[in-house]
């Protein structure tokens, strides 16, 4: 079912198209076209068909006229045109553009098409100074990367522009309905603009074109629509806005609630990462709930990630009715159907354009009231504490979550899900725990996202499925009207597909959905996956999130510089890291198969067995240097996204590859944020049995999480990793004594190769276990033992004495025995770390 029927009036579409494109000049310019952008995008617009209706005049002329001040033309300004309906149109447009930058430009200068746009991290608590990062102006992509010294842009601009127009052109000729290209220009624009430069004049060139036209356009239509119930012009301190916040609850528990832990461990892979996804999809079908009864287009729904959302609304007389509506329909829902165990804490706020001109202390404002929500759950909701349903034996419920649901149980037999009606006693699964174990494996396989269709993934009205490129012209035969998500791929326009097609709509979406995948696109079980480690079979869990991520959103840019335009490219960019950029950096970790007789000599076997012995698959690890280019294309992932988004994630995987994994995602996303210090992630990591169960190895995961982020070193909490009980500075300071984690860590794997070279013994590597105990076992806290180690290692250096008689009995050379000691007292405090990863990656 597609509920979004609802439609814009067509001027409320020309305000916002013309919101959207007014200054897609800029783009034009920063090719190295000397015209003011005003009429470059006069002549875009002249350049590409509109839906039949829309009044390309009105678009053109509120794009041309956007500006008001005494430093350009009167035929481009906002007072030269006479009272009327246009000049009210004008001067939205006008209000909006300046609100959405946070400052009323004086003048808007044409020459800056040779600056690139500086990443809105790089302003986090600046101390000043020109940043040496800054993006190509190029389309976004899963790869996108600040770099330093990028130089000339003008070529690489002009690729982009071109790319764009022959684009937009495509969508002209075939989307004549105006909701599809509004939607399809939409998202052209974000592949297209999200990487160039907004404005740089007498402002720091932090704003990516794209987020201040989407803002633009979401503030033009509530003030359209404000105006036009009021039939009067604001001020700005009047209460025009309401921004509304969905904030999910119970995340954690309803992924990892496992009545039988034991008995559901069949399809725990898939069924992980689909509830994950399933939350993924109920806060979109909530926020597209909330849009479709407003009346509003996506560029009103600013962003929604990580279970979280925030919409910008008009606030008019019925918007408040409405979302106290949805808000009691979605919790009435939600309690009816997940016991209480989701809640999504929905509220709102009034502001005016002086608040959104500082969206940081109005977003607090508004956080404030979704905590109180959050303490006060089901409030609204109808309770009933009475006796319900019927005492039933215990094998008649999910084996998964514990749930009855008549008529709807199912079993599986011969891999096939059959309904339960009541024959033998088969283990069996809920509705909703099916339907989970379908979306996960769905998922992995797809290559599009479809919304809007008759499916079992249906939510709030929403229909949800998950295509494979050879299924999708198919779906788009059968069903009118939807939307279609390219996943991880922002090539969405397709001209044969549109022709065919001309009422979809396009888009992209960015998600983490790297997993394990065996040669038939299965799958893998943890099992398996715990095998592909070196050495004992076990796994890793790995768990993450932005340090402090709140107090950056709400203090980390200066109070002048807190724009929606600017915390909405803050929060644009931090989801493409998490749902984009870290499926890149997963997908490094691999083995192959399949591989020609040349490449597999070169490589190490590796066996995957059944419980039985049996060996089920057969993979290969290598350096992708020692492969022929046919074989360097046939990788099976090794590691497992179970869900990412916002600003944290958890990983599952072989143990050695998390640890590893951990190591680089820190690289890369302080990589990503431009290595500002004050920009940090902290992880923590557990290590466990494959067949222990999966909520108390997150738990797990979660005490060390805790630890990293409590954990003071030198009296600093935070940008840490924990594991092994340890917890380690990611960064080094030999000045204050602090080893950072890099150099632990390729302790751990000196030590391991020179243990399979046979020049150090296991002995040994457990003799430096026992030394570490000599040293710090008197103490009973790793805080007490951090104390130590912030002592200067005056006296915390008993092991000394232990150390060089271990090395003397077992290294002869002296040289080589002088290296091991100085490869090894630096890290001594911390050699739990390489004595946990030798002791595991050697165990045969």
């Amino acid at each position: 079912m597609n509920t979004e029927t609802n439609e814009l009036s067509m001027v409320e579409s020309e305000v916002v198209l013309a919101a959207l494109l007014h200054d897609i000049g800029k783009f034009w310019q920063r090719c190295g076209v000397k015209e003011k952008h005003q009429e470059l995008a006069g002549r875009f617009i002249d350049a590409i068909d509109f839906p039949d209706g829309i009044d390309v005049e009105l678009i053109s002329t509120l794009v041309l006229r956007h500006h008001d001040n005494k430093n350009i033309p009167t035929d481009l300004r906002v007072s030269g045109l006479k009272k009327g309906s246009i000049k009210r149109c004008l001067a939205i447009v006008s209000d909006a553009d300046n609100i959405s930058s946070g400052m009323d430009r004086e003048v808007d200068a044409e020459g800056e098409a040779d600056r690139s746009l500086i990443p809105i991290f790089c302003e986090v608590n600046a101390s000043g100074g020109e940043s040496v990062y800054s993006y190509k102006p190029e389309p976004l992509a899963s790869t996108t990367l600040p770099e330093t010294g990028i130089g000339a842009i003008t070529d690489i601009t002009s690729d982009n522009w071109n790319e764009f127009v022959k684009d937009a052109k495509i969508i002209g000729k075939y989307c004549k309905h105006p909701n599809t290209f509004l939607n399809n220009i939409y998202y052209l624009l974000r592949k297209h603009t999200s990487l160039v430069l907004s404005a740089g004049y007498r402002t720091t060139p932090d704003i990516p074109l794209f987020d201040h036209l989407k803002t633009t356009s979401a503030i033009a239509l509530c003030s359209y629509r404000w105006r036009k119930e009021n039939n009067s012009k604001p001020s700005d301190k009047t209460g025009v806005y309401l921004l509304i916040e969905g904030d999910l609850s119970g995340i954690q528990r309803f992924i990892f609630r496992i009545a039988s832990p034991e008995d559901a461990r069949a399809g725990m892979s898939k069924r992980l990462r689909g509830r994950s996804f399933w939350l993924t999809l109920m806060m979109d079908a909530i926020a597209l709930k909330i849009l479709d009864e407003l009346n509003l287009p996506e560029t009103n729904l600013l962003w929604n990630t990580g279970g979280h959302f925030i919409i910008l609304a008009p606030n008019t007389e019925e918007s408040a009715e409405m979302l106290e509506k949805i808000r009691n329909d979605v919790n009435s829902k939600l309690l009816s159907d997940y016991d209480g165990n989701l809640y999504a804490a929905l509220d709102w706020i009034e502001c005016s354009a002086d608040d959104l001109r500082n969206f940081s202390e109005t977003r607090n404002k508004l956080a404030s009231k979704i905590n109180t929500r959050k303490q006060q759950k089901f409030i609204d909701s109808a309770l009933n504490f009475d006796a319900d349903g019927e005492n039933r034996r215990i094998k008649d419920y999910c084996i998964v979550c514990g749930d009855f649901r008549d008529s709807d149980m199912w079993f599986k037999e011969d891999g096939n899900w059959k309904r339960w009606k009541g024959e033998s006693d088969p283990s069996l699964y809920c509705s909703i725990c099916k339907k989970h174990e379908e979306l996960g494996g769905k998922l992995a396989k797809a290559n599009y996202i479809v919304r809007g269709v008759e499916s079992e993934f249906n939510l709030f009205g929403i229909g949800y499925d998950f295509v494979k490129n050879d299924e999708l012209d198919n779906m788009l035969t059968e069903h009118k009207d939807i939307f279609v998500y390219k996943l991880n791929n922002t090539n969405f326009v397709d001209a044969d597909l549109l022709e065919k097609h001309p009422d979809a709509k396009f888009g992209f979406r960015f998600i983490a959905n790297t997993v394990p995948l065996d040669n038939d696109g299965n799958v893998l079980s943890f099992e398996y996956i715990g095998q592909m480690s070196k050495g004992a079979d076990k796994l890793g869990v790995l768990k993450a999130d932005v340090d402090d991520l709140g107090r950056i959103f709400a203090f980390g840019l200066e109070s002048d510089k807190r724009s929606i335009s600017r915390i909405h490219a803050m929060s644009s960019m931090l989801e493409l890291f998490f749902a984009g950029q870290l499926n890149e950096i997963c997908k490094k970790h691999h083995l192959f198969y399949d591989l020609c007789e040349s490449c597999s000599e070169k490589s190490k076997l590796v066996e995957l067995k059944e419980s039985g012995g049996e060996v089920r698959y057969t993979y290969y690890e290598t350096d992708d240097h020692n492969l022929c280019d046919k074989c360097k294309e046939k990788t099976i992932n090794k590691l497992y996204i179970t869900y990412s988004g916002g600003d944290d994630l958890l990983i599952i995987g072989p143990y050695d590859a998390i640890i590893e994994v951990a190591s680089d995602i820190r690289r890369e996303f302080k990589r990503f944020t431009c290595e500002n210090p004050d920009i940090n992630i902290s992880c923590g990591i557990a290590v466990v049995d494959s067949h222990y169960p999966v909520a108390r190895t997150v738990v797990r995961a979660d005490e060390q999480l805790e630890l990293a982020k409590s954990h003071g070193i030198h009296g600093e909490p935070k940008n840490n990793i924990a594991l092994f009980n340890e917890c380690v500075r990611w960064d080094e300071y030999r000045m204050n004594q602090i080893i950072g984690f890099e150099t632990i860590f390729n302790l751990a794997k000196e030590l391991e190769k020179r243990v399979e070279d046979k020049r150090l013994s296991k002995g040994f590597i457990y003799s430096l276990l026992r030394m570490w105990q000599i040293t710090f076992g008197d103490l009973r806290s790793l805080k007490g033992i951090e104390n130590a180690r912030g002592s200067g290692h005056t006296v915390r250096r008993l092991y000394m004495p232990y150390l060089k008689y271990q090395l003397a009995r077992t290294i002869r050379n002296n040289d080589e025995r002088l290296v091991v000691e100085e490869m090894i007292k630096p890290s001594m405090d911390w050699i739990r770390i390489p004595v946990s990863w030798v002791s595991l990656r050697t165990r045969r």
